[in-house]
């Protein structure tokens, strides 16, 4: 472990000589990542997250050198792990730990609210990449008001989803799911059938779920 942002320690993180013990899970690469970012990229074990998170609280809001990616973006950034990320991963991600003795926490849902170099936010990521349902229903359960963040286009998260090509068709990788649901309807197996419709299912779901929170009642 490492000493803690206020200087105070946690548990035994002294040697006998009084000198500072470091955690790996601490120190960057020579692009400013976390062990944290990269273990989230490829959708890592929870295990293997809750045990970087503990070793290194402050790294929920470390900020990568040129993109400015915390480690919240970085589990939802690629369209290949996104829709993999496990949502206990994001309950981690979301949740608070002690930084010190005297009570103080690291809150990591103030990742949330931080934008990339590129002027996004987690929940833009996780829309545009086909996070699943539940994960969205984290995100708004835990910051109702991510739901209206825009990026540096002025785009809402339900924009940076519906400006997904084939929104609502199954994504072209995976058993079922790898074939080629741009054939004529009639062509189409009935487990390509069925899982095309599941697809369009839960995108509704997440429509409904991102739409909700704007809607104003009328007086």
């Amino acid at each position: 472990k490492c000493p803690d942002i206020d200087g105070q320690d946690i548990g035994h993180n002294y040697n006998d000589q009084g000198q500072p013990l470091v955690s790996a899970a601490s120190l960057e690469n020579k692009s400013g990542l976390l062990p944290l970012h990269t273990a989230l990229h490829v959708a890592s074990s929870s295990e293997c997250i809750e045990l970087l998170i503990q070793s290194h609280p402050t790294g929920l809001v470390h900020s990568s050198e040129e993109q400015m990616q915390t480690p919240l973006v970085h589990a939802f950034s690629s369209e290949f792990s996104a829709p993999l990320q496990p949502v206990t991963n994001l309950k981690l991600l979301l949740a608070a730990y002690p930084t010190s003795r005297h009570g103080t926490y690291m809150d990591g849902r103030l990742a949330v609210k931080m934008e990339d170099a590129l002027g996004m936010y987690p929940i833009h990521y996780a829309c545009q990449n086909q996070t699943s349902f539940e994960s969205i229903k984290i995100f708004i359960e835990n910051f109702k008001r991510c739901v209206t963040y825009q990026n540096s286009d002025g785009d809402l998260p339900i924009h940076s989803m519906l400006s997904r090509e084939h929104l609502f068709l199954a994504p072209t990788s995976g058993s079922v799911r790898g074939a080629s649901l741009a054939k004529p309807l009639g062509l189409l197996t009935k487990k390509e059938k069925e899982w095309q419709k599941e697809v369009k299912q839960v995108q509704k779901l997440k429509m409904r779920i991102l739409l909700e929170p704007l809607e104003m009642p009328e007086h």
